[in-house]
């Protein structure tokens, strides 16, 4: 029974593994995480949400891409 537990966890974490390499200059990196410290803000989740907001197609008013 813990075998089955240990598979099913390693599985479902297999499928949540998330994190990617981004590669940005020491520059960019610099002024990202002054940003976000001035912020409060985390500076992975607020990239996620920029990249979310800004690559993602709208819909038209029809829910058309």
């Amino acid at each position: 029974m813990n075998f089955i537990i240990l598979l099913s966890y390693l599985y479902i974490k297999t499928l949540m593994k998330r994190d990617k390499n981004l590669k940005i200059t020491p520059k960019t990196h610099e002024i990202l995480k002054k940003y976000c410290e001035e912020n409060g803000l985390k500076m992975f989740a607020f990239v996620e949400k920029l990249i979310r907001e800004k690559c993602i197609p709208k819909k038209g008013i029809y829910d058309e891409d």
